[in-house]
């Protein structure tokens, strides 16, 4: 090959990286409202007392709760926006 191809390729293959780069970049921050909220505090209308939601590392949810009220709301409201509603 000749000098010019190479800097035509050579090119072509540093834009084609940089194009990746700002795709990845842009699925990241577009992605990023529909991840999980792990940390944090969040105050619910309905709520009587305190509860905590935990995680294990497989990802199953557990919820404690002063009182039994207080730890079905998060649970119904949460199944609000899901396909099935029954209880595990």
């Amino acid at each position: 090959m000749t000098l010019r191809r190479w800097r035509i390729l050579r090119a072509v293959l540093l834009a084609l990286l940089a194009l990746g780069l700002i795709a990845f970049a842009a699925a990241w921050w577009l992605l990023a409202g529909s991840r999980a909220q792990l940390d944090g505090q969040l105050k619910l209308p309905g709520l009587e007392a305190s509860v905590s939601i935990k995680r294990d590392t497989l990802g199953t949810v557990t919820i404690e709760a002063a009182t039994a009220p207080t730890s079905v709301t998060p649970w119904v409201m949460c199944t609000r926006r899901s396909v099935s509603s029954r209880w595990i």
